[in-house]
């Protein structure tokens, strides 16, 4: 596309589809990290919204909305572990300064995913730097 200015923009349609609107919600709370009570009005904002279009179409939210939470937790270490290893720079040294910080949201990933990925326990901040370590001095 161009915009007014002129300039050339790419839009990425790669994940463009009609889907399932609990999803959305179960990707937005996940990545808002709303209060449980701000959640609770989202989600009771997102039901009367749906039902206003399609009355019965939230059928059964509450039953699948935590499951679809779990999911995109669980699905957030994958990614979180990725971007972190791409921000961290090529290997076999990664940037000292980025590590603590980019290790801590990993294991905050973890954390939050412990429960549908089936952690008996979270790997500490030591450990997932020496992972990250490890990792860049066989790259």
């Amino acid at each position: 596309m161009v915009d007014a200015a002129g300039d050339l923009w790419t839009i990425d349609w790669e994940l463009a589809m009609i889907g399932d609107p609990l999803y959305d919600l179960a990707t937005h709370l996940h990545l808002m990290h709303y209060s449980r009570r701000e959640e609770e009005r989202i989600t009771e904002v997102w039901r009367s919204a749906v039902e206003s279009v399609r009355p019965g179409s939230s059928e059964g939210w509450r039953q699948d909305l935590p499951v679809l939470v779990s999911f995109k937790r669980a699905q957030s270490v994958y990614t979180d572990v990725i971007r972190t290893a791409v921000a961290l720079g090529p290997g076999p040294k990664p940037n000292w300064q980025l590590l603590p910080r980019a290790s801590r949201r990993v294991q905050l990933a973890l954390k939050a995913a412990a429960e549908p990925l089936s952690l008996s326990e979270v790997p500490t901040l030591r450990q997932v730097m020496a992972a990250y370590l490890r990792w860049f001095r066989t790259t």
